[in-house]
Protein backbone atom coordinates (compact mmCIF):
# COMPACT_ATOMS: atom_id res chain seq x y z
CA UNK A 1 0.00 0.00 0.00
CA UNK A 2 1.76 3.75 -0.67
CA UNK A 3 0.49 6.41 1.62
CA UNK A 4 2.50 9.41 0.70
CA UNK A 5 2.52 11.96 4.19
CA UNK A 6 6.32 13.19 4.24
CA UNK A 7 6.91 15.17 7.14
CA UNK A 8 9.64 17.41 4.86
CA UNK A 9 10.56 17.57 1.26
CA UNK A 10 13.52 18.12 0.19
CA UNK A 11 14.67 19.70 -3.85
CA UNK A 12 17.84 19.23 -5.05
CA UNK A 13 19.33 22.66 -5.96
CA UNK A 14 21.31 20.52 -9.09
CA UNK A 15 20.69 18.63 -12.02
CA UNK A 16 20.24 15.19 -11.96
CA UNK A 17 20.47 12.62 -14.73
CA UNK A 18 17.34 11.25 -14.55
CA UNK A 19 18.98 7.66 -15.85
CA UNK A 20 19.88 7.25 -12.13
CA UNK A 21 17.09 4.21 -10.25
CA UNK A 22 16.61 4.11 -6.65
CA UNK A 23 19.53 3.22 -5.51
CA UNK A 24 21.97 6.02 -7.25
CA UNK A 25 19.36 9.05 -6.12
CA UNK A 26 19.26 7.33 -2.46
CA UNK A 27 23.04 7.24 -2.72
CA UNK A 28 22.75 11.09 -3.16
CA UNK A 29 20.52 11.70 -0.42
CA UNK A 30 22.77 10.08 1.76
CA UNK A 31 26.30 11.08 0.88
CA UNK A 32 25.96 14.29 -0.69
CA UNK A 33 22.63 15.43 1.26
CA UNK A 34 23.75 13.53 4.17
CA UNK A 35 20.67 12.88 5.38
CA UNK A 36 18.20 9.36 5.92
CA UNK A 37 17.38 7.74 2.85
CA UNK A 38 14.63 5.94 5.08
CA UNK A 39 13.40 9.47 6.94
CA UNK A 40 9.63 10.16 6.58
CA UNK A 41 11.00 12.52 3.41
CA UNK A 42 10.30 13.15 -0.24
CA UNK A 43 13.50 13.87 -1.94
CA UNK A 44 12.93 15.40 -5.10
CA UNK A 45 15.66 16.01 -7.99
CA UNK A 46 14.82 16.84 -11.64
CA UNK A 47 16.24 17.41 -14.91
CA UNK A 48 18.30 20.25 -16.25
CA UNK A 49 15.50 20.93 -18.52
CA UNK A 50 13.11 20.98 -15.24
CA UNK A 51 10.60 18.87 -17.67
CA UNK A 52 11.12 15.97 -15.49
CA UNK A 53 10.95 14.73 -11.67
CA UNK A 54 11.99 11.78 -10.03
CA UNK A 55 11.34 11.44 -6.50
CA UNK A 56 12.52 7.89 -4.46
CA UNK A 57 10.04 7.80 -0.71
CA UNK A 58 10.13 4.78 1.74
CA UNK A 59 7.37 4.02 2.28
CA UNK A 60 7.64 2.03 5.61
CA UNK A 61 8.35 -1.34 3.79
CA UNK A 62 9.96 -0.60 0.31
CA UNK A 63 11.02 2.49 -2.07
CA UNK A 64 8.82 3.99 -4.31
CA UNK A 65 9.92 5.86 -7.18
CA UNK A 66 8.04 8.43 -8.28
CA UNK A 67 8.39 9.54 -12.03
CA UNK A 68 6.40 12.73 -13.85
CA UNK A 69 7.56 13.87 -17.35
CA UNK A 70 5.29 17.43 -18.32
CA UNK A 71 4.38 17.32 -22.30
CA UNK A 72 4.15 21.30 -22.20
CA UNK A 73 6.14 23.62 -19.58
CA UNK A 74 8.33 23.38 -17.24
CA UNK A 75 8.11 22.68 -13.40
CA UNK A 76 9.58 25.81 -11.50
CA UNK A 77 12.48 25.34 -8.50
CA UNK A 78 14.34 27.46 -7.19
CA UNK A 79 17.11 29.63 -8.96
CA UNK A 80 20.65 30.74 -7.69
CA UNK A 81 20.33 28.16 -3.95
CA UNK A 82 23.71 27.46 -3.44
CA UNK A 83 23.00 24.60 -1.18
CA UNK A 84 22.71 20.79 -1.99
CA UNK A 85 19.15 20.84 -1.34
CA UNK A 86 16.67 23.03 0.18
CA UNK A 87 13.28 22.33 1.66
CA UNK A 88 10.00 23.31 0.98
CA UNK A 89 6.27 22.85 2.28
CA UNK A 90 3.39 20.96 0.79
CA UNK A 91 1.73 23.82 -0.29
CA UNK A 92 4.91 25.16 -2.04
CA UNK A 93 5.82 22.14 -3.65
CA UNK A 94 1.96 22.02 -5.25
CA UNK A 95 3.28 25.39 -6.86
CA UNK A 96 6.26 24.28 -8.21
CA UNK A 97 4.87 21.15 -9.81
CA UNK A 98 2.41 23.50 -11.79
CA UNK A 99 3.28 23.82 -15.18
Amino acid sequence: MLTIHPEKIYISSANVDMRKSIDGLSAIVEQNFKLNQFSNAMFVFHNRHCDKIKIPYWDKDGFCLLYKRIEHGKFRFLRGITADKYTVTRKNFRGFCTA
